[in-house]
């Protein structure tokens, strides 16, 4: 069976029914898509005409693995284990220390309290965006989504993954770390 495929208003064609659950698989079309087969007499969405579920697969990341590291590294795409992800929050942790530690002290230096604080905010802002990334990427090898991150900030949250087993094999956010 043939079905023409009209989506936003555009007319796509004439598709068969496995290209149109390939098209609703990669997220191309939705269910709501409205199309139309011989003998109908208006146009219906897609899940009344095809009828079988078809799941939508995640979005693909945009980051490919052969992207260059310093990208990937400050993208939350990938997984990273549990050992990386100690080694990263500690080595994150020391270099903010090491970085207001080499701050002039604001009562002798000639430098004014703001511009002192806003390098202060420039490094915690960096800080904290990094720590967030890691922990999305430590986040995908428990195959929970990146946007928990924020969760980084509770004291208990990086302790417990630090010791949380992640899920072996490749899982929807790339293969094991």
């Amino acid at each position: 069976m043939r079905i023409r495929l009209n989506h936003n208003g555009k007319d796509l064609g004439e598709f068969e029914q496995k290209q149109i659950e390939n098209l609703i698989e990669s997220g191309l079309i939705r269910y709501e898509t409205l199309g139309w087969s011989e003998g109908m007499s208006d146009w219906a969405p897609i899940k009344e005409i095809i009828g079988t579920p078809v799941v939508p697969s995640a979005p693909k990341a945009s980051i490919s693995s052969n992207s260059p590291t310093f990208v990937r590294y400050f993208m939350p795409v990938g997984r990273i284990g549990r050992g990386m992800f100690l080694l990263r929050t500690f080595t994150h942790l020391m270099l903010l220390g090491l970085l207001m530690a080499s701050l002039p002290d604001p009562y002798t230096s000639s430098y004014s309290h703001s511009s002192l604080d806003l390098l202060i905010m420039v490094f915690v802002l960096v800080w904290g965006y990094v720590s967030i990334m890691t922990t999305g990427k430590r986040l995908h090898d428990l195959g929970v989504t990146a946007w928990a991150s924020p969760l980084f900030f509770i004291p208990i949250v990086p302790l417990v993954l630090m010791f949380v087993r992640g899920t072996d094999g490749e899982n929807k956010y790339g293969s094991a770390p």
